[in-house]
This record gives structure tokens, C-alpha cells and sequence, in this order.
């Protein structure tokens, strides 16, 4: 009974298998692994793989749901954030905060929430950390602020390597990670700085 095959190198590839007494063991193992995930699933063994299918859709539906979830819940939180906005003269609205606890997707969700509420004038750029003590940063810059020669890509990007990180995207709307969670104020700190030098066109 063969097992296992697969390529070791160039042209030369790698047969397992089991014969006699041995062979008979493996089957009568892989049998009863079939028999107990059966019983697990409540399902004939015929059945499992459409059942595995089913349950495969069904964690994927989970996981898209529970990420709709964490974004509803990353822009609730962030409406408090609106009472912290910087208002500069001609009209430019930036915000610049952390948010721990949220995916990068939720965080994404809440920056470009963020940045409309504010108007076509409004830039704002959120960090977030992780208990892994990873690093999450989002800007998002609405079309005056793009117009005015800013670019969220480059932004994310520069402030980033502050956390050892790195990353980028449009001029609109960037994200980018980092390894050093010791360091998002200073990130942070920087994209504010960063953003007030901005011209107001």
C-alpha cells in the first residue's frame, strides 16, 4: 500500500508504502479514523466529504460575519473619536488616534467612516495593536486633501517603519502593519505631524 510520494529533487521523487502485516495495521488505523470522525459528524462515511463541505461554507460564512461584526463595532467606537478632531484654518479636519482591539479590516472600516464624517477636507489616520503585539495603521484622506499633494500611501508607509513595519496603498485610502507595538505613539505622533504640514490648498 503506498502512503506518501513527492518530489525530493530534480528528476528523483520519493515512494512510502507498506506491505504485508504493516499495511494491514494502516488500513485498520485509517479505518477507524474514518469510523470516529463518522460518528463525530453523525454521518455515514460516504457522507463525510459533502459534510466537510458544508461545514467548510458554514466556518466561512462565520468568519465573514464576525468580521462584519467587529467592523459595525470598530465604527461605533470610533464616533467618539470625532470629539478629538483638529480643526486647521482653511477648512482641514485631521484626526489621528489609536484603536486596540479591532481587525485590520474593522480598522480600515472605521477610518474611511471617520474621514467622511469629517468631509472632503478631512484626513484621518488610526493605529491599533494587537495582543500579539503586532501593529495595524490606516489613513484615509478625502479629495482635498489628496488634491493638496498628500498621499495616504506614502504616509502609512513612512510612519510604519517607526514600528518596523512597512506597507502602503492608494492615495485615498493605505494600510500598513508593524512588528513593534512599543512603538505606535511614536508612529502616531509622527503621522500627526506629518499631516499638519500637509498645504491647505
Amino acid at each position: 500500500k503506498i502512503i506518501s510520494e513527492g518530489g525530493i529533487a530534480s528528476g528523483i521523487r520519493r515512494i512510502e508504502a507498506v506491505a504485508g502485516p504493516s499495511a494491514l495495521e494502516y488500513l485498520t488505523a485509517r479505518e477507524k479514523i474514518v469510523r470516529d470522525v463518522s460518528l463525530a459528524l453523525r454521518v455515514r462515511p460516504e457522507e463525510l466529504l459533502s459534510r466537510i463541505q458544508v461545514l467548510q461554507h458554514e466556518l466561512l460564512a462565520s468568519k465573514k460575519e464576525a468580521e462584519e461584526l467587529r467592523a459595525e463595532i470598530a465604527i461605533l467606537k470610533s464616533e467618539k473619536l470625532l470629539e478629538s478632531v483638529i480643526q486647521l484654518e482653511g477648512g482641514r479636519c485631521l484626526l489621528v488616534s489609536r484603536m486596540d482591539g479591532v481587525s485590520p479590516g474593522a480598522l480600515s472600516e472605521a477610518a474611511q467612516t471617520l474621514q467622511k464624517r469629517m468631509g472632503d477636507n478631512g484626513a484621518a489616520v488610526l493605529g491599533s495593536a494587537s495582543a500579539e503585539g503586532k501593529v495595524n495603521l490606516v489613513a484615509a484622506f478625502g479629495p482635498q486633501v489628496v488634491s493638496s499633494g498628500a498621499n495616504a500611501g506614502k504616509l502609512v508607509g513612512q510612519v510604519a517603519k517607526i514600528c518596523s513595519g512597512g506597507g502602503g496603498g492608494r492615495p485615498n485610502l493605505a494600510q500598513a502593519g508593524g512588528r513593534d507595538a512599543s512603538k505606535l505613539p511614536d508612529a502616531l505622533e509622527r503621522a500627526k505631524e506629518l499631516l499638519i504640514s500637509i498645504p491647505i490648498a
